[in-house]
């Protein structure tokens, strides 16, 4: 299983799971995290941008999909034909899509579905 260290404040350091991670928020010069954690939502500030958090999560199933969201491809809740201007998670979060990423992420959700389906 991978596991992603990320920076927080006062010299810590989240060491998670990387499917534990369900989206992450940025927050001006922070991120937020939210990620499960003995089966209950939970939400870790990290000392990363978010772009830096892109960074360290684009070769595993995350996606950006607003200035201020990077989503787990994972834990989406499928949707009908095409995406409307939310995603919805199994947790029953709902993060923003971009009106410009609509139609490409689109299409990494019917990549990864068929790369993955069998998961």
């Amino acid at each position: 299983m991978c596991r992603v260290q990320l920076p927080m404040l006062r010299n810590k350091t989240l060491d998670i799971p990387i499917d534990d991670i369900l989206y992450v928020e940025g927050d001006g010069p922070m991120s937020v995290v939210y990620h499960i954690d003995n089966d209950k939502s939970k939400r870790s500030y990290v000392n990363l941008m978010i772009r830096d958090v892109q960074a360290l999560l684009c070769h595993h199933r995350f996606y950006r999909c607003h200035k201020a969201f990077i989503v787990n491809v994972n834990k989406i809740v499928p949707y009908g034909k095409y995406p409307k201007n939310k995603l919805e998670l199994f947790n029953d979060s709902n993060i923003p899509l971009a009106r410009r990423k609509r139609l490409e992420f689109h299409n990494v959700y019917l990549d990864f579905k068929k790369k993955y389906k069998s998961i």
